[in-house]
């Protein structure tokens, strides 16, 4: 019986344990992970943005299933000779997208900030009384 589990053991581990969920990679860059795999069929999602007010929603939209599909897309690509390869790009890409997110947040603060500075300095007025 130990034979068995050392058998089944022995299975398990020669496949690779990979990482599943999010990949902030895939949200942030989601054109280079469809490139890097050589999903180029995904790439017409972007027609969508040529759609009035669809292109709003698709782009959170394409940005979002990215970040849900993307670990599985580069995964399951032809494009990376070994599972190493796969797994150092997903580890690369993941790694750029939560700086580039740290980068943006405080893009958006700084700019929230310096705009409401910018309206308390200056006067304006709504009413030109000449």
């Amino acid at each position: 019986m130990d034979n068995n589990n050392n058998m089944v053991n022995s299975a398990q581990t020669s496949v690779p344990a990979t990482k599943t969920g999010w990949s902030w990679g895939g949200f942030m860059f989601t054109v280079v992970v469809m490139l890097a795999s050589k999903r180029y069929v995904y790439l017409l999602l972007y027609l969508l943005m040529f759609i009035p007010i669809v292109n709003l929603i698709a782009i959170i939209g394409i940005m979002i299933w990215m970040g849900v599909k993307a670990r599985s897309l580069v995964m399951a690509s032809p494009a990376f000779t070994n599972h190493d390869e796969a797994v150092g790009f997903m580890k690369g890409i993941d790694h750029a997208g939560k700086i580039m997110l740290f980068i943006l947040i405080i893009l958006i603060v700084l700019g929230i900030i310096l705009g409401a500075t910018l309206t308390t300095l200056l006067p304006f007025k709504l009413i030109n009384n000449g």
